[in-house]
Formats: structure tokens, C-alpha cells, sequence
């Protein structure tokens, strides 16, 4: 393609939707019509568009995997709360309720502030590891 006509148009694309960490590939079959250069920055324009707006735009969040139990009493105080602030929760009930999930690490102090003032007692939360998920801006 004539210098200016594909990348840019493409790369132009992507700075209006302020992402990083993306490909976007646009293929163009001859069809034995030239458009000149302003109708293959036109055409690749539309297509990273189009292609961009169709997509799904995931956002890091690196979270904490976090596990504890507590005793029954302690789980009905703190389901509320553990709903709201822990995602891919999930619970086994035992002698105890053991609680695993992941929380934003950004929320990880004010969550513990808040669980400890609900138990009046710091409760022992168990960091089994640190990672990255993804998810949708909107």
C-alpha cells in the first residue's frame, strides 16, 4: 500500500480508543477497483473502527487470592460484605465456613478495615497468591 495509507489510518484508530496492549490487523483483498489513497485511508479507518467498537476492551485489575475461615456466626455477619468486595467467590462448609475468592488489590485495606469492624476482631485472611484478571470497561 502507498506509504501512510494502512498503518497510520489503523494505529489512529486505536489512539482514539486509548487501549494498549492490542493488535489490530485489517486484511484487504483486491477487488480490481483502485481507490487511490484517500479511499484506502478511508477503508482501513473503517475497518479498526468497526473492529475496535465490536470488541470487548478488558481492563487489568491485579487482585489478591484470598482464603479464610471463619466460624458460622462470623460468615453470616461478613456475607454482605464479602459479596461485595470479593469476586469468583466461593465457600465450603465444614466445622467452619472456608471462603476463597479474589479482591482488588486496591480495596484489599479498606475490605480488612471493614471485615474487622464487622467482627470486632481481626480475622486471619490467608494471601494465596497475587494476579492479574480482566474486565470489561463498561
Amino acid at each position: 500500500e502507498p506509504k501512510g495509507t494502512a498503518g497510520m489510518p489503523v494505529l489512529e484508530a486505536i489512539h482514539q480508543y486509548d487501549i494498549t496492549d492490542v493488535v489490530v490487523t485489517v486484511r484487504r483483498d483486491f477487488g480490481g477497483i483502485l481507490l487511490g489513497a484517500g479511499g484506502l485511508i478511508r477503508a482501513y479507518s473503517k475497518a479498526a473502527h468497526l473492529a475496535l467498537k465490536m470488541s470487548e476492551i478488558l481492563i487489568p485489575i491485579p487482585v489478591y487470592v484470598i482464603q479464610m475461615t471463619l466460624d458460622y456466626k462470623a460468615y453470616d455477619a461478613t456475607q454482605s460484605h464479602l459479596n461485595q468486595y470479593v469476586s469468583n467467590l466461593s465457600t465450603e462448609f465444614g466445622i467452619g465456613v472456608t471462603v476463597q475468592g479474589e479482591i482488588p488489590i486496591q480495596k484489599w485495606d479498606d475490605f480488612k478495615e471493614k471485615l474487622q469492624s464487622l467482627l470486632n476482631a481481626a480475622p486471619t485472611i490467608d494471601i494465596i497468591k497475587e494476579k492479574t484478571t480482566y474486565q470489561p470497561s463498561n
